[in-house]
């Protein structure tokens, strides 16, 4: 407890650290691969009242490499690294109605980001070496209008860019979008809510890529989405999630000339979660028109992730023992122009970039003692972009980074209990626990359209347990 910062408030405070050596291959052209020494280091830290609730998450890793290239060509950046925060708050306004707010940021170079993390794969366009940066925010107003019913407005704003590059254009802002919708969440029933939904964003490319040649301009994208929404509960630990419709985008291209795109696509979004004890499975698949990268500009894309927390052996001297796996995998589709020779006068004509980006993780802690464990994993992330019709220099190819890692992690907490891990059942109990008195009732209500922090991304079921049922 932290009775002299947060006066009257429930408080608590986490620390973790690790050290690590790494082995990091990386096929990028020539192949190379080095040898890292390293750590990171994360903090937790949240404060409940009866009527508001805080929570900060920061982190950082660095890790310094010897690099090798098998083929005489640039080896692995010698420093590599990430830090990343996030902050959320809410505020019970009356017994009905709650305000939310969240903020993030991060800083990572192109190979220091793993996909445990929840990092995105390499851009397949990418040349050198990159540090980029993301930062955002939102703010949510959710409030029970009936019985049955709630009303959630969200808005919020995100930007990505380079602070530093091999390449001197690759160095300022790529993306910044503009959002803001609203939802209806209807209770159906014991089982089921409905959710409708209309959303609209506005995004800014920078560096977005305009035609086979890989020329890089300004595109502007409105896009408006309407979609319906359904989550279920099959029994208290089993839910999911399924949501329809379709999205409208106008895309003005700036420059080097101008151009005005239209299009709608379908969206479609299916995901399912299940909560044990000692494990908690999500799965998702996704299809719908969105932004493939801060340097691509929008098109369609089909999108699958699953996760997996899992302590597999029972008892409490085993309790620190916990596997954490991740994949996922995104396959997407933007057009792009063709440009015959100036001199033919003919128009331009259609082409298409094609990016497949895959990112899978495993993570193993083994408790040594209380706080201190033994962590081990594994991290891939691969990038394909492809070009049709081909240009003269040809596409990308494959980049393919792996990373084998092991080290020790410490943890300090003002609660003692947190030194340990908990069963993945009891860290979504307190999860709930942590939300004001009211804000349960209406996360019963419209658990199907609470966002992931930072974007504007589909629904997802945030409550598998709660949901009355005769079955376990």
């Amino acid at each position: 407890m932290l009775p002299i910062l947060v006066a009257l408030w429930q408080s608590d405070a986490t620390v973790r650290g690790a050290i690590e050596e790494q082995i990091q291959a990386s096929f990028v052209g020539a192949g190379s691969f080095a040898l890292l020494t390293g750590g990171d280091l994360a903090l937790d830290a949240a404060a409940n009242s009866a009527s508001s609730t805080w929570g900060i998450h920061a982190g950082g890793r660095f890790a310094h490499a010897l690099g090798l290239s098998l083929a005489g060509g640039a080896a692995t950046p010698t420093a590599n690294g990430s830090f990343n925060a996030a902050g959320t708050g809410a505020w019970q306004l009356t017994p009905r109605a709650q305000l939310s707010v969240d903020m993030q940021g991060s800083i990572a170079s192109r190979f220091g980001v793993r996909a445990v993390e929840g990092a995105t794969a390499i851009d397949p366009f990418q040349v050198g070496n990159r540090l980029t940066y993301g930062l955002g925010g939102g703010a949510s107003l959710a409030a029970i209008v009936s019985r049955r019913s709630t009303l959630r407005i969200a808005s919020g704003y995100a930007q990505e860019g380079g602070l530093a590059a091999d390449v001197a254009d690759a160095v300022g802002l790529d993306a910044s979008t503009v959002r803001g919708e609203v939802g209806w969440g209807w209770e159906v029933g014991d089982r089921d809510t409905i959710v409708p939904e209309l959303r609209v964003a506005q995004t800014h490319f920078e560096h977005a890529i305009l035609d086979v040649d890989l020329h890089r301009g300004r595109v502007d994208t409105t896009a408006v989405t309407a979609r319906v929404g359904d989550a279920h509960a099959f029994s208290r630990r089993l839910s999911a999630d399924v949501s329809a419709g379709v999205t409208l985008t106008r895309s003005a291209m700036t420059l080097p000339e101008a151009s005005i795109r239209v299009a709608a696509s379908p969206e479609v979004r299916l995901g399912i979660t299940w909560v044990g004890h000692r494990a908690r499975a999500s799965g998702s698949y996704s299809f719908g028109v969105g932004s493939l990268g801060p340097r691509i500009a929008y098109g369609q894309q089909h999108s699958v992730a699953a996760e997996l927390s899992l302590r597999p052996v029972q008892g409490a001297a085993w309790r620190g023992l916990r596997l954490l796996a991740t994949t996922r995998f995104a396959h997407g589709t933007a057009e792009v122009a063709v440009r015959p020779p100036a001199s033919s006068g003919a128009p331009a004509t259609k082409g298409w970039v094609t990016t497949t980006t895959v990112a899978a993780g495993v993570l193993v802690e083994m408790p040594l003692a209380r706080g201190l464990a033994l962590r081990s994993g594994l991290d891939l992330q691969l990038a394909r972009g492809a070009i049709d019709p081909a240009p003269l220099g040809g596409s990308p190819g494959i980049q393919l980074q792996t990373v084998a890692l092991i080290g020790i992690t410490g943890t300090l907490s003002t609660d003692p209990a947190r030194t340990v891990r908990k069963d993945p059942l009891e860290e979504e109990q307190e999860r709930e626990r942590a939300q004001p008195g009211a804000w349960q009732r209406m996360e019963d209500r419209a658990r199907a359209y609470r966002p992931r922090p930072g974007d504007g991304s589909a629904p997802e079921v945030i409550d598998a347990d709660r949901a009355p049922s005769d079955a376990d």
